[in-house]
């Protein structure tokens, strides 16, 4: 009529398989990216497929869809092949809903079967014919956000992986080589020492024994706290060892640091504590000192408050 062919690229199968996307908006991070749904037509005046939802069996309207024209979820009887058994029906009007199967993998509804709607039971053992999967040839690379990573090659077996260990077995291709001297033995250091996750772990050492020992002198010395008689039907709220090792620049021991903190968990604000007391420069405080000395060509030292987050009022 207008000299040119209409375009009917937007003409569908009826009842065909298709995936239409979810709004980000209403979509966590676990939710699927695609509703499965069969198509059903067009909605006048919009411009959207009419769609039906699989799972939820809603009807809604869609722009964005992914279609599976040769894919009919209604066209066959048979129910997925990955069942231990399918469902042979002796009638062509029994409706069933189905996974979606291609119609070339239908088994044909024979014309001279009986006319009852009877269901028969066949092992899938009958059926063992299934299509080669095609192997892509496209050429296989990487990832650009592994590139930053040290990843075994594929060659490696998984058995053989995890026998060595573990896993992810960095030390197979992770050296120490290339580092200097001080770098080498600042990095071993890091690996020799290891910090204890208990107190029945600690307790073994001598080490840790001062370490937990200097704390609670240290406690008693700033006041932190003041010893009460417990009120009745009140819980007391328990307490556990945190231990770390302080390192030197050149890798080093500087000290064992034991810490015994309060299960805060436990704990209710107003009941068990009113305030809270965090004695730390500011960033912006730090700056303007710097930029005071450096104006005034003073000379900076920094030095280390011990136990400063024990003193509620630190003088």
């Amino acid at each position: 009529m207008y000299g040119s062919l209409p375009d009917i690229n937007s003409f569908k199968v009826f009842g065909c398989l298709c995936f239409a996307s979810t709004l980000l908006a209403h979509r966590s991070k676990l939710q699927s990216r695609a509703r499965k749904s069969v198509f059903l037509g067009y909605k006048s005046d919009t411009k959207g497929y009419v769609l039906y939802d699989l799972d939820t069996r809603e009807i809604f309207v869609s722009r964005n869809v992914v279609f599976r024209e040769l894919i009919l979820p209604y066209n066959s009887p048979t129910p997925s092949s990955t069942s231990n058994w399918q469902y042979h029906s002796s009638s062509p009007s029994l409706p069933a809903m189905t996974e979606p199967v291609s119609p070339s993998l239908s088994p044909p509804i024979s014309p001279t079967q009986p006319t009852d709607h009877t269901i028969h039971l066949l092992p899938s053992s009958t059926t063992n014919s299934s299509p080669t999967l095609r192997v892509s040839s496209r050429t296989k690379k990487v990832p650009s956000y592994l590139q930053d990573y040290i990843c075994p090659p594929s060659t490696i077996s998984a058995s053989h992986v995890n026998k060595t260990c573990g896993s992810y077995p960095l030390s197979n291709f992770i050296s120490h080589t290339n580092l200097s001297n001080s770098q080498h033995i600042f990095a071993l250091s890091l690996v020799s020492q290891i910090e204890p996750k208990s107190y029945v772990e600690a307790i073994k050492f001598d080490c840790w024994k001062q370490a937990m020992q200097l704390e609670p002198n240290a406690l008693d010395q700033t006041g932190t706290w003041t010893i009460v008689d417990l009120p009745s039907q009140v819980k007391h709220i328990g307490c556990r060892w945190v231990y770390r090792i302080k390192y030197n620049d050149d890798g080093s021991i500087e000290r064992y640091k034991a810490r015994l903190v309060a299960k805060r968990y436990n704990q209710f604000k107003g009941l068990d504590y009113f305030e809270t007391f965090s004695p730390v420069s500011k960033v912006t405080t730090v700056r303007l000192v710097i930029a005071l000395a450096s104006i005034n060509h003073w000379f900076l030292h920094q030095l280390d408050v011990n136990y400063a987050f024990l003193h509620d009022d630190l003088q």
